[in-house]
Protein backbone atom coordinates (compact mmCIF):
# COMPACT_ATOMS: atom_id res chain seq x y z
CA UNK A 1 0.00 0.00 0.00
CA UNK A 2 1.11 3.68 -0.84
CA UNK A 3 -0.02 6.88 0.96
CA UNK A 4 -0.30 10.22 -1.28
CA UNK A 5 -1.01 13.11 0.50
CA UNK A 6 -3.77 15.85 -0.73
CA UNK A 7 -4.83 18.79 0.78
CA UNK A 8 -6.76 19.39 3.68
CA UNK A 9 -10.86 18.96 2.45
CA UNK A 10 -13.84 16.49 3.09
CA UNK A 11 -14.49 14.35 0.22
CA UNK A 12 -18.64 13.27 0.29
CA UNK A 13 -18.87 11.49 -3.04
CA UNK A 14 -16.57 10.47 -5.54
CA UNK A 15 -17.14 10.29 -8.89
CA UNK A 16 -14.60 7.92 -10.89
CA UNK A 17 -10.83 6.54 -10.18
CA UNK A 18 -9.00 4.71 -13.24
CA UNK A 19 -5.31 3.80 -13.63
CA UNK A 20 -3.22 5.28 -16.61
CA UNK A 21 -0.43 3.57 -18.48
CA UNK A 22 1.85 5.54 -16.57
CA UNK A 23 1.38 4.07 -13.35
CA UNK A 24 -0.58 7.35 -11.76
CA UNK A 25 -4.12 7.15 -10.59
CA UNK A 26 -6.93 9.36 -12.02
CA UNK A 27 -9.47 9.94 -9.03
CA UNK A 28 -12.72 12.29 -9.52
CA UNK A 29 -13.86 13.29 -6.21
CA UNK A 30 -16.46 16.36 -5.26
CA UNK A 31 -14.26 18.30 -2.64
CA UNK A 32 -16.02 20.57 0.52
CA UNK A 33 -13.44 22.82 2.28
CA UNK A 34 -15.21 22.07 5.36
CA UNK A 35 -18.67 20.68 6.18
CA UNK A 36 -19.95 19.98 9.96
CA UNK A 37 -22.48 17.18 9.27
CA UNK A 38 -24.83 18.44 12.37
CA UNK A 39 -28.20 18.42 11.32
CA UNK A 40 -29.79 20.34 13.91
CA UNK A 41 -26.98 23.10 12.47
CA UNK A 42 -27.59 22.51 9.19
CA UNK A 43 -31.27 23.01 8.91
CA UNK A 44 -32.51 26.33 7.71
CA UNK A 45 -28.20 27.32 6.23
CA UNK A 46 -27.30 26.81 3.12
CA UNK A 47 -24.31 24.89 3.48
CA UNK A 48 -23.07 24.85 0.22
CA UNK A 49 -21.71 21.81 -1.75
CA UNK A 50 -19.34 20.27 -3.14
CA UNK A 51 -17.08 21.59 -6.17
CA UNK A 52 -15.38 18.92 -8.59
CA UNK A 53 -11.22 18.25 -8.71
CA UNK A 54 -9.68 15.60 -10.28
CA UNK A 55 -6.92 14.67 -8.31
CA UNK A 56 -3.86 12.59 -10.05
CA UNK A 57 -1.92 10.41 -7.74
CA UNK A 58 1.56 9.54 -8.58
CA UNK A 59 2.00 6.38 -6.21
CA UNK A 60 5.77 5.94 -7.40
CA UNK A 61 6.40 8.97 -5.68
CA UNK A 62 3.97 9.57 -3.19
CA UNK A 63 2.53 12.27 -4.52
CA UNK A 64 -1.13 14.12 -5.88
CA UNK A 65 -1.63 16.71 -8.55
CA UNK A 66 -4.99 18.64 -7.87
CA UNK A 67 -6.56 20.07 -10.89
CA UNK A 68 -9.65 22.02 -9.77
CA UNK A 69 -12.77 22.44 -12.27
CA UNK A 70 -11.78 25.61 -14.19
CA UNK A 71 -14.85 25.25 -16.09
CA UNK A 72 -16.89 29.21 -17.15
CA UNK A 73 -19.21 29.17 -14.21
CA UNK A 74 -18.74 28.67 -10.54
CA UNK A 75 -20.46 25.77 -10.16
CA UNK A 76 -21.00 22.62 -6.84
CA UNK A 77 -23.04 19.56 -6.47
CA UNK A 78 -23.24 16.63 -5.36
CA UNK A 79 -24.22 13.10 -6.13
CA UNK A 80 -22.31 12.48 -9.10
CA UNK A 81 -22.07 9.80 -11.27
CA UNK A 82 -20.84 8.54 -14.53
CA UNK A 83 -22.23 6.28 -17.13
CA UNK A 84 -21.86 2.24 -15.39
CA UNK A 85 -20.52 1.38 -19.07
CA UNK A 86 -17.09 3.86 -18.04
CA UNK A 87 -16.81 2.66 -14.14
CA UNK A 88 -13.23 2.64 -13.24
CA UNK A 89 -12.08 3.57 -17.17
CA UNK A 90 -11.30 6.86 -18.61
CA UNK A 91 -14.54 8.88 -18.72
CA UNK A 92 -15.55 12.16 -20.98
CA UNK A 93 -18.73 13.07 -18.96
CA UNK A 94 -20.00 12.54 -15.13
CA UNK A 95 -23.25 13.90 -14.04
CA UNK A 96 -24.18 15.82 -10.93
CA UNK A 97 -27.16 17.58 -9.29
CA UNK A 98 -26.36 21.01 -8.44
CA UNK A 99 -26.97 24.36 -6.98
CA UNK A 100 -27.88 26.52 -8.93
CA UNK A 101 -30.68 27.85 -11.62
CA UNK A 102 -30.54 29.09 -15.01
CA UNK A 103 -30.52 33.02 -13.12
CA UNK A 104 -26.97 31.49 -11.55
CA UNK A 105 -25.82 30.40 -7.99
CA UNK A 106 -28.87 30.36 -5.92
CA UNK A 107 -28.04 29.98 -2.26
CA UNK A 108 -31.49 28.94 -0.36
CA UNK A 109 -31.82 28.70 3.40
CA UNK A 110 -32.35 24.22 2.78
CA UNK A 111 -30.07 21.73 3.22
CA UNK A 112 -29.28 20.19 -0.14
CA UNK A 113 -31.67 21.81 -2.13
CA UNK A 114 -30.15 20.86 -5.94
CA UNK A 115 -31.95 22.98 -8.75
CA UNK A 116 -30.30 20.76 -11.32
CA UNK A 117 -28.56 18.61 -12.73
CA UNK A 118 -25.44 19.15 -14.80
CA UNK A 119 -23.63 17.05 -17.51
CA UNK A 120 -19.24 17.92 -16.41
CA UNK A 121 -17.33 17.68 -19.80
CA UNK A 122 -13.99 16.81 -18.01
CA UNK A 123 -11.81 16.99 -21.39
CA UNK A 124 -13.17 21.12 -22.24
CA UNK A 125 -14.47 21.56 -18.56
CA UNK A 126 -17.99 22.59 -20.17
CA UNK A 127 -21.25 22.16 -18.64
CA UNK A 128 -24.73 21.82 -19.64
CA UNK A 129 -27.36 22.12 -17.41
CA UNK A 130 -31.01 21.06 -17.04
CA UNK A 131 -33.22 23.28 -15.13
CA UNK A 132 -36.80 21.29 -14.00
CA UNK A 133 -40.37 22.69 -13.21
CA UNK A 134 -41.02 22.56 -9.89
CA UNK A 135 -43.61 19.49 -11.33
CA UNK A 136 -40.65 17.49 -12.57
CA UNK A 137 -39.39 17.58 -8.92
CA UNK A 138 -42.32 15.77 -7.59
CA UNK A 139 -41.58 14.31 -3.82
CA UNK A 140 -43.28 10.68 -3.98
CA UNK A 141 -43.47 9.73 -0.64
CA UNK A 142 -43.11 5.83 -0.68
Amino acid sequence: MTSCGARFCFVFHTINAYDCPDGTVVLDVMTWDSLDLNLEQMVGHYIGAGKPERWILQPAAGAVTIVPWAGKEPLSGEFPVVNPKVANQKHKYFYAATVHSAEGMKPEPLTFEFHSVTKFDTQTQRTVSWYPEAHELENIPP
